[in-house]
């Protein structure tokens, strides 16, 4: 990934669904060209994941990540590097805003974007 590419990207987690998503609209709200992105898991029954991309206006993007080995979490981790990626690459965005899903552990979304990350 060329450094101009790079995208700041923040996890916000909670079980609180209302209260996480405030905290997302104050940071839309807060920084500029900034947006959000959040994986639905409630679809996993039905074999998918729900991706959707916002920003401080409303509503950029959505789309469906299949289920890996009938695993949602699994899912969402096939998914959210290669959306960043995109998002990155597309230039627009100054922050990139992960709202996990009620109990998606932050640490695991954590490991998998350290990897990714920029060194000093």
């Amino acid at each position: 990934m060329r450094a101009q590419d790079r995208l700041p990207v923040v996890l916000v987690g909670g079980l609180h669904t209302e209260a996480r998503t405030r905290v997302v609209d104050r940071l839309l709200e807060a920084v500029p060209d900034s947006v959000a992105l959040h994986h639905d898991l409630a679809t996993a029954g039905e074999g998918t994941v729900r991706r959707h991309v916002r920003d401080a206006s409303g509503m950029l993007d959505s789309g469906e990540a299949p289920l890996v080995d009938d695993c949602a979490c699994c899912a969402l981790r096939a998914d959210l590097v290669p959306e960043l990626q995109r998002l990155a690459a597309y230039g627009a965005a100054r922050l990139a805003i992960v709202e996990l899903w009620d109990s998606v552990e932050p640490k695991a979304m954590a490991e998998i974007l350290a990897p990714t990350a920029r060194t000093p």
